[in-house]
């Protein structure tokens, strides 16, 4: 083979070879082709929930309380129980998980007929369940769900009303919605609330009474 076959045969591998590498990285931008780009691929998305840290941003109601009737009895002390139920609500909408309290004052039971006191009269709360109302993830419910409290309650004059504490939620907890539910298992169809007991004496007359019971709620300020 002359010189000029050989070149002619180098020259020919040498296009080979440029263009199988041409082909290679062609192949190369098509496979991996994000090489191509320097720039972050992820963006940020932003969005502001404002707060109300006024006073009436936190609203509270309860119902009524009914007892089951009883008959004379000719000595001690009598009680009775529930046999509604209570639903104290608290909605904490002002966005902030501040430190609130729900308290309650008991009046004197008077006969509707006699207008005689109810003498020895005083209501117990035992704790009971609290639920949420706004929708969390199951995983924080118990970290932030406020707690009740066991009480008992005694008639005071209206102006030095004697408070008793219900329901407290701890800052950093209690946003949202939330129900404490009192009376017996089987009216409020849930396994966890407890019926709220009315005890008096013996010796009062038979009649129909009604009290008053008034509830406060205190709330801390915005930490």
């Amino acid at each position: 083979m002359d010189q000029n076959e050989l070149e002619r045969g180098g020259s020919a591998m040498r296009k080979k070879c440029l263009l199988s590498a041409v082909v290679a990285l062609s192949a190369t931008f098509l496979l991996f082709p994000k090489m191509l780009y320097a720039a972050d691929p992820t963006s940020l998305t932003n969005f502001e929930l404002t707060g109300d840290s006024g006073e009436g941003s936190i609203e509270f109601s309860a119902s009524d309380i009914m007892f089951s009737p009883k008959q004379m009895e000719k000595q001690g002390t009598s009680t009775t129980l529930q046999n509604n139920v209570l639903k104290i609500t608290v909605d904490n909408y002002s966005g902030y998980a501040k430190d609130w309290k729900i308290k309650a004052s008991l009046s004197e039971f008077i006969g509707v007929k006699t207008k005689r006191k109810l003498m020895g009269a005083k209501l117990t709360f035992d704790s009971t369940d609290i639920s949420p109302i706004s929708e969390f993830e199951p995983a924080v419910i118990d970290s932030i769900r406020p707690s009740s409290k066991s009480a008992v309650l005694t008639p005071s004059p209206k102006e030095n009303p004697s408070q008793e504490l219900l329901i407290h939620s701890p800052q950093n907890k209690g946003y949202g919605k939330w129900q404490a539910t009192y009376g017996t298992k089987e009216n409020s169809k849930i396994p966890t609330t407890t019926p709220i007991k009315l005890s008096y004496y013996s010796g009062n007359t038979a009649d129909k009474y009604v009290a008053t019971l008034t509830y406060s709620l205190e709330v801390g300020p915005v930490v």
